[in-house]
């Protein structure tokens, strides 16, 4: 039987999916960690959990990889980190490079992503979606 799909709002293996949002799509130059904008603060903050997918194209520098974090709050102002989502994953230059990540931690009442990269002088157009579901 094939696997059906629902629109936002729908319930598939008794999580409600709250959200699916681009957060993040953007250049990233150099080791110093970007966040997600805040307007997207409250909205990550609103599900228990979610399903992280990044991307990431127009790869340089030597030995690029990527991390993404998930940092909550409760204020919106102290941010604590809560879990890393990717760690130190392997970009290609030349490639579309991909992969998928779940948190195990629940958000806290605001969340945010901080995207960095490692290596020697490293590049990459990074896109981050997130899927926020009810536990």
């Amino acid at each position: 039987m094939p696997e059906r799909l629902f629109a936002v709002g729908g319930e598939r293996n008794g999580a409600m999916r709250r959200y699916n949002q681009t957060v993040y799509r953007d250049g990233v130059d150099g080791t110093t960690e970007q966040f997600t904008s805040a307007t997207h603060n409250e909205l990550l903050g609103s599900a228990d959990v979610f399903i992280l997918q990044w991307r990431g194209t127009r790869v340089g520098g030597t030995a690029p990889k990527v991390t993404v974090v998930l940092y909550g709050s409760d204020n919106g102002t102290d941010w604590i980190n809560r879990e890393t989502l990717v760690n130190l994953a392997t970009l290609t230059a030349g490639q579309l490079n991909t992969g998928v990540a779940e948190s195990t931690t629940k958000t806290m009442a605001f969340a945010r992503l901080g995207i960095s990269l490692t290596g020697t002088l490293p590049t990459a157009d990074i896109e981050v979606i997130v899927c926020g579901r009810d536990a």
